[in-house]
């Protein structure tokens, strides 16, 4: 009987030690599929920077007419964006910079700009990586690879209001502090816009598509021939003659000056610290480098200029 009791006991310790070992893997399978489940909402959010697919393929472009009922936005191009904040802010380059407050009402994202104008965007797909909405008012398919937009403070985020001053269009003529001051916040947003693509380990990034008063490589940049600059450029300033001032400021410091590039293997670092240095130039006084020079020298500022003179 002493046996009998001995093994009875055995076999009680056994089972509840199995129950307990069963109850952890239970509650482990259930804090994983919490856990799962949390990060599929993260993955799903809406709040992301969304960058526009200026290139889609044949199969993509008709899908947009026979699953979303629509086409493709050809005004758009790979530097047109749409960031979703998640204090109900917005911003966006999509024709022109514009920002509001945004909101999900079913399955639609109203956007209210700052001149409470609606724009209507129904959501087709939402995944992690790549959004798809339909421009209710002109059948428009929106198509949006999704980017992390987690930014220490405003500042730094290249979609922010406060780095993109220089996209509002003037409404008077601008004098040369204003010019330098429009200037030196474009540059301030390609920092930030290289070292928004460091922090998200970025391999490919459009640089080609964005308006701007350099012409942009792989490996450097050049002042853009006036004539070859974008309308999208132009348009932001004033008149002609503030856009031309514009390019004679860059022009003469280019001209008198060089790049000081970084060691590194990175190309996102390297232009993050060209981009700083032109910042810099923009604070020194037109007066002491606007002389009469011969404005046909071009100069192309590469990594292969190492030294600063």
């Amino acid at each position: 009987m002493k046996v009998l009791r001995f093994l009875m006991f055995d076999f009680l310790d056994y089972f509840d030690g199995l129950l307990i070992v069963i109850m952890k893997y239970c509650f482990c399978l259930l804090l994983l599929a919490v856990l799962f489940s949390c990060n599929q909402q993260e993955d799903r959010s809406f709040e992301k920077a969304w960058m526009y697919e200026g290139e889609q393929t044949k199969e993509e472009q008709l899908e947009n007419i026979f699953k979303y009922g629509g086409s493709m936005e050809y005004g758009f191009n790979g530097a047109s964006f749409l960031n979703l904040q998640p204090n109900g802010n917005f911003t966006s380059y999509f024709s022109a910079f514009d920002y509001g407050n945004w909101k999900l009402k079913d399955s639609s994202l109203l956007l209210t700009d700052h001149n409470n104008g609606l724009l209507v965007l129904d959501v087709k797909k939402l995944d992690a990586k790549e959004m798809i909405c339909l421009n209710r008012s002109n059948h428009k398919v929106y198509r949006f690879q999704g980017f992390n937009n987690s930014f220490s403070s405003q500042g730094e985020s290249p979609f922010s209001l406060a780095n993109n001053q220089w996209r509002i269009k003037a409404v008077y003529k601008e004098e040369d502090p204003q010019i330098q001051s429009r200037l030196k916040n474009h540059f301030r947003w390609w920092e930030k816009y290289f070292s928004w693509a460091l922090k998200n380990k970025m391999q490919v990034l459009d640089i080609r598509s964005t308006p701007s008063v350099l012409d942009m490589y792989a490996n450097g940049f050049e002042l853009k021939y006036y004539d070859r600059q974008f309308p999208e450029w132009k348009t932001i300033f004033y008149d002609t003659a503030d856009c031309w001032r514009a390019y004679e400021m860059v022009y003469y410091l280019m001209y008198q000056k060089n790049i000081k590039w970084p060691k590194t293997e990175n190309r996102f670092e390297a232009f993050v610290s060209a981009f700083q240095q032109l910042q810099q130039w923009m604070d020194i006084d037109p007066k002491t480098y606007m002389a009469s020079q011969d404005s046909s020298k071009m100069k192309t500022i590469s990594r292969k200029e190492a030294t600063e003179k």
